[in-house]
């Protein structure tokens, strides 16, 4: 899902990109949830954050690596805006005028 969501993001504009020693960051801010996928070689991490709970979903070429603090809702409202297309993305998202640093850690 996490992937699916930050392709669409990325196709309605609302991503931001860095390039850094440890690979190419990609990130999504949205109003609840934050996205943040780094590639290096054959290595894609995924980092979502959820700001309500605090919480956090970690996977490893789409191998979920760390899964805590997340309630059901969350993982429901997360599933809606994955599966919503980069126009219904742009309309829904309230973008925070965040960008990726060049140091970002994932």
């Amino acid at each position: 899902m996490a992937q699916q969501l930050l392709e669409n993001a990325n196709r309605a504009g609302l991503t931001r990109s860095s390039n850094t020693e440890k690979g190419t960051v990609t990130a999504f801010e949205g109003q609840n949830y934050s996205v943040r996928c780094r590639e290096n070689g054959d290595k894609q991490e995924f980092k979502v954050l959820c700001h309500r709970t605090s919480g956090l979903i970690y996977a490893v070429n789409g191998e979920p690596q760390k899964s805590q603090g997340l309630l059901k809702s969350d993982k429901t409202t997360f599933a809606r805006y994955a599966s919503m297309s980069p126009i219904q993305l742009n309309q829904a998202v309230r973008v925070k005028q965040t960008a990726v640093k060049a140091g970002l850690e994932l």
